[in-house]
């Protein structure tokens, strides 16, 4: 009977482990080791330990002074250094766009904000969500028309960006004379497909 019981206990131990791994669902006692070995790897030390957040779903840890994150579900890496550093190079970056905006009734933000992340699989490879918020257009047209003309926007900033940035996920809010608009949008590429930004224009009520 006891024999039975361990070899169920051993079945369940081993289906966690594979729903774990496979569908990198995090249970934190048993996902905690990974998290740790990828981040002392990550940051080239051997001394992290990480906590699991709850609230927010993701694990921390404290290196230098500073807060990494590791989401498990999509694996990928929060470094606040790197952060940082790309921030202040789209600060700079977008100035010049602002200063070469062809649209002469558009007025675009003063700023703009990145977030980035590591993808936890291959530390080479940086993703990027871009925030613009908002854009302002003096003209009132269709909504097949503004459709179009925020995708147009949309790619006139990315493309200008360039290669420096792999911008996966945009948050883009957008208003005319006809209303307010916003984009929406993560992929698991770089965002340069008109018609993806096309599908993904929703008007606010």
């Amino acid at each position: 009977m006891n024999m039975l019981k361990d070899r169920k206990i051993i079945i369940i131990a081993i289906i966690i482990v594979v729903v774990v791994n496979v569908f990198n669902i995090p249970i934190p006692v048993l996902s905690k080791y990974n998290v740790d070995r990828t981040l002392n790897e990550y940051l080239k030390t051997d001394n992290i330990s990480s906590k699991y957040n709850f609230k927010d779903n993701y694990y921390a840890a404290v290196y230098n002074g500073e807060e990494y994150k590791y989401d498990y579900g999509n694996r990928v890496i929060y470094d606040p250094i790197l952060a940082k550093r790309f921030q202040k190079k789209i600060d700079k970056d977008y100035l010049n766009i602002k200063k070469s905006n062809p649209y002469v009734d558009v007025e675009l933000p003063k700023r703009v904000h990145l977030y980035t992340v590591i993808d936890a699989d291959d530390f080479d490879i940086k993703v990027h969500k871009l925030y613009v918020i908002v854009v302002k257009d003096n003209e009132k047209m269709s909504f097949e028309e503004t459709k179009n003309k925020i995708a147009d926007i949309i790619l006139f900033i990315i493309e200008n960006l360039g290669e420096d940035y792999n911008i996966r996920g945009l948050q883009f809010k957008y208003e005319n004379l006809d209303g307010e608009y916003e984009v929406v949008l993560e992929i698991k590429e770089r965002i340069i497909d008109k018609n993806i930004i096309l599908k993904n224009v929703t008007r606010n009520e």
